[in-house]
């Protein structure tokens, strides 16, 4: 198809769409996307597109940067639709555009990214001839074709790393492409030098074999450029260095000391860019074990370097006036509504799988660097996401940001070298927070927070001086001041708790006058100060737990102040502080008083949102909380509650149907996260109203066990994780109206139960623990379907014979606290099986009765526990023999219960009695040894 050549009229009508395509004003890009989509039934499209890139050279050249940014994505979109005869013509005419270069930027990028689209799409393998070419374009005389020599390869090594490392006619192309970017670090153009560091770079995770032979090559050919004075160079070098401390710190170990010391320097850097990577290199360092002891000389240089770069700079000031449209030293902007570009998507926050599910795993006193609002964050937006790398809103540090950077950097390394860094931090702490300059002293209290983590027990002995002092900053007349300082309180607010508790009472403490300071700043006329205040008040509010009863009317009364002044955005963060309020302090919460505070607000609010406004979700949340503490007093509005949910589970579900079903509506598919909050709020008020819930599920139209049936058969993991939650929710408030509808209900939950990869381990921990509520009080009805369940649950209880690894499970920490929980509620489930078919749970007793009973031991001593046991005494009744030889183990965990129900007491004296008939004199001797120690 070399010889292809277009038809006249047909690339007239092309070209005149995309040269309006490619016009600032060209109207509405779905339109010129709809236009260009139906451009593609024409078989030789494509090559249209390529002739007017490389071809025409008359034309205007955004139009030919139009047809080739069209083409890559026809490529990336639609590649295995492409004839065969159009793909080898586009291949040929971007060979022929590597060889004789445009003078057009632009066209040449192009050319590049089409490329690389090929490769990537169609593999290295069916077009080596490409890779060749793009090598030896980087030593040709042509300066364009060099530069498309080091672009082109540049991003196909960046698009095709892993496919580039195989062999191809016996050659793996990195072999060649590596030393070839190595030797480049010294090519006279740093454009070129910057592409070939930041090529060879993107290896070095990836562990690449042919990188790893040449590291000595790599080391010598960065380290020689440690000179350069463009920073660019020196941003790629820090970046690198980074890297090798994470994936190869071995090799980076010879010379270690040099890459300290150029990062200390690059830490100085005029250039904010080349800070920030090396903040990031000292991030890295303090996570790499065995090399700590070499930086501790280097702490009395980076410590103050970090915090010099901590203080705010005028172009943030100005950024932060931009994002707001209003003086940043506005103490009065409370009053002023939030744009809309001011207010973040909501996401609705999954529940996460436990014995009984939880309404998040979110805790306050775990804000990190990526919730403080300092930066300008939002505690609740991270709240909301299953990412821990949402960093930051759309405000100034919507970017990871040079003070952002510092701060973290100093975190991370006063956790390494708690005394080291505390030491040299105080006398210049000393310093900065008593400089007339206020960025200077709000850099001071930001460094204050950074180092309460890790520096806790270093800075105890400062906090007698250090918190009046914040006290007083709490009311400092700069709004940023004042917000840095909720922050930071809310750092220390465990330390003040915990301080509090070891006085005797009456005695003056430091968590009253905290209570009161960020009351008082919740209340705060500046926007970011109210946001601030009131996460600082959640995590005191946590760390306090059962002591802020005592001042809940006071904390009630400044939140339903709060409703009537925050604006949209601030809103959320006080649903989630009300939420957090109501999870610590419980039933306490049930007063008439308290009551008639905190629903009227909400209840406004509930009214005032549409079904589909994504405010609900924060709302949701809160209520969900609130309902399971208020139990009984939050009937009065529970009716209508109860029915917005039906409806919007209804409701979107049918939406749904719609959009799977008449694909031609063009109608994009409706939000299945209002099913999530709706189900979870619905737990919440089951929860709360126990038996009282029983007329509304009565009256729900449709019914609510009818929706249950529906959601178990969604594809979505978090509406099946909520759906298994809120059917074992209803198997303990209301098990007579749920039990005529197991038979349709069961089967769909053991399926879900039967799906343990990990991504959907959560539905799965929620379906098991939900199978194991409904076997306790169905009984013999369940019988039938046991087996099958025994079955999945052996497969996943560790050490267990034929159970099998969690698929996709890499140790990761969220990971692991999810697997955790899945294994507890395996083993609580399999226990409450026995209560239900003993006969069959005890066939298998032996292959499981160690790995169960190490298990349970563990568990915290709770009725799920004692019910548990109940079962698997059932179970070894039926097979004592099976389990003679861990009976002495299980009589140990037995002993280990505080409160033992009596139930299970008469369990175990029966299971008692019959071991001993069937035991040895010896094997019984010991058994009453250990049965002594239980009755005293």
């Amino acid at each position: 198809m070399s010889s292809w050549q277009p038809q006249p009229e047909g690339l007239g009508e092309l070209v005149v769409f995309l040269r309006e395509a490619g016009r600032p004003d060209a109207g509405d890009p779905y339109h010129i996307q709809q236009r260009l989509d139906s451009f593609r039934s024409v078989p030789d499209y494509n090559s249209y597109l390529v002739f007017i890139l490389v071809k025409m050279t008359n034309e205007e050249w955004y139009t030919r940067q139009v047809a080739g940014l069209t083409l890559k994505n026809n490529i990336r979109g639609h590649f295995n639709s492409i004839p065969i005869p159009v793909l080898d013509y586009v291949k040929a005419c971007c060979c022929d555009a590597v060889t004789h270069p445009d003078l057009v930027p632009g066209v040449r990028t192009a050319v590049g990214s089409v490329i690389t689209a090929i490769v990537t799409r169609g593999q290295p393998s069916n077009w080596p001839e490409v890779l060749e070419l793009l090598v030896n374009a980087m030593d040709s005389t042509n300066p364009l074709m060099v530069e498309m020599g080091f672009d082109g390869l540049g991003k196909i090594c960046e698009d095709a790393a892993r496919d580039l490392d195989q062999d191809i006619n016996g050659v793996r192309p990195l072999n060649y492409i590596i030393p070839r970017f190595i030797q480049a670090f010294h090519h006279p153009n740093t454009k070129l030098r910057i592409q070939a560091m930041a090529t060879v770079s993107q290896f070095i995770l990836l562990k690449t074999q042919a990188l790893i032979v040449r590291m000595n090559d790599y080391l010598d050919g960065l380290f020689t450029q440690m000179n350069d004075r463009n920073p660019l160079v020196r941003q790629e070098i820090c970046t690198a260095l980074t890297m090798l401390l994470e994936a190869r710190p071995d090799k980076l170990e010879p010379k270690l000391i040099t890459a300290i010391e150029y990062v200390i320097h690059c830490t100085h850097d005029p250039d904010d860019q080349v800070t920030l990577r090396a903040c990031d290199f000292w991030l890295q360092y303090a996570r790499v074990s065995g090399i700590h002891g070499r930086l501790v000389p280097y702490l009395p240089e980076i410590v103050p370097a970090l915090l010099q770069r901590m203080v705010y700079t005028d172009m943030d000031l100005l950024t932060l006036i931009g994002s707001h449209g209003d003086d940043q030293d506005d103490d009065n902007d409370g009053d002023v509504a939030d744009k809309d570009q001011d207010i973040r998507p909501r996401f609705y926050r999954k529940k996460q799988p436990h014995h009984r599910p939880l309404s998040a795993s979110f805790t306050h006193s775990e804000l990190d660097w990526n919730n403080a609002n300092e930066y300008g964050a939002d505690q609740y937006n991270n709240d909301y996401s299953d990412d821990d790398d949402d960093l930051d809103d759309d405000e100034f540090y919507s970017e990871w940001t040079l003070r952002k950077g510092s701060a973290s950097a100093l975190e991370v390394l006063t956790t390494a070298y708690p005394n080291q860094v505390c030491n040299i931090l105080m006398p210049h702490l000393d310093t900065a927070l008593f400089q007339n300059d206020w960025r200077v002293r709000e850099s001071g209290i930001l460094a204050l927070g950074a180092v309460a983590e890790g520096g806790l027990e270093q800075m105890t002995p400062f906090l007698p001086q250090m918190l009046p002092y914040l006290f007083d900053a709490i009311s400092n007349a700069k709004p940023l001041i004042r917000a840095i300082t909720c922050w930071v309180l809310g750092r220390y607010a465990g330390w003040c708790v915990e301080h509090c508790k070891s006085l005797a009472p009456g005695q003056p403490n430091y968590f009253e006058p905290m209570l009161s300071k960020l009351l008082e700043k919740v209340l705060d006329r500046n926007k970011r100060v109210q946001l601030n205040a009131c996460s600082a008040l959640a995590v005191l509010v946590e760390e306090a737990g059962e002591m802020t009863v005592l001042y809940l009317d006071t904390i009630l009364k400044c939140l339903t102040a709060a409703f009537g002044i925050y604006q949209t955005k601030n809103l959320d963060i006080l649903y989630d502080t009300l939420g957090t309020l109501a999870d610590t302090v419980g039933n306490a919460l049930n007063k008439p008083d308290y009551i008639l505070s905190i629903m009227p607000p909400l209840t406004d609010k509930w009214n005032s949102l549409p079904d589909s406004d994504t405010g609900l979700f924060p709302l949701f949340q809160c209520l969900s909380t609130v309902t399971t503490a208020l139990g009984e007093g939050f009937a009065t509005y529970s009716e209508p509650v109860f029915a917005r949910c039906i409806k919007l589970i209804t409701t979107t579900l049918n939406e749904n149907r719609i959009a799977q079903q008449q694909p031609d509506l063009d109608m994009d598919p409706p939000d299945a996260e209002f099913i999530v909050a709706a189900l979870d709020l619905l737990s919440g008020v089951v929860q709360g109203l126990g038996p009282m819930v029983i007329p509304l599920i009565d009256n729900s139209n449709p019914s609510l066990f009818v929706l249950l049936g529906v959601c178990l058969k969604e594809s979505r993991t978090d509406v099946l994780q909520s759906t298994c939650a809120l059917a074992g929710d209803l198997a303990i408030t209301c098990f007579d109206r749920l039990q005529p509808h197991l038979p349709d209900l069961v089967p769909l939950l053991i399926q879900q139960a039967e799906n343990n990869d990990l991504e959907h381990i959560s539905v799965c921990s929620n379906a098991i623990w939900t199978l194991g509520e409904i076997a306790m009080r169905w009984g013999h009805s369940i019988h039938d379907y046991v087996p099958r369940i025994l079955l999945q649950l052996l497969s996943i209880l560790p050490s267990a014979a034929g159970s099998t690894p969690i698929s996709g499970y890499h140790h990761h920490h969220h990971d692991s606290s999810r697997i955790t929980t899945l294994y507890d509620n395996v083993v609580i489930t399999i226990g409450r099986l026995g209560l239900a078919s003993p006969d069959i749970t005890c066939l298998q007793l032996r292959t499981y009765i160690r790995p169960w009973m190490l298990r349970v031991k563990a568990l915290p001593d709770n009725e799920e526990k004692d019910t548990a046991l109940i079962g698997f005494c059932q179970t070894m009744k039926l097979n004592p023999v099976s389990a003679e030889k861990e009976f002495g183990r299980f009589v140990d965990i037995i002993a280990s219960l505080p409160n033992p129900s009596d139930q299970l007491q008469r369990e175990f004296k029966e299971l008692v009695e019959g071991y001993q008939k069937i035991m040895k004199p010896a094997q019984w001797t010991r058994i009453s040894k250990k049965l002594a120690k239980f009755k005293n």
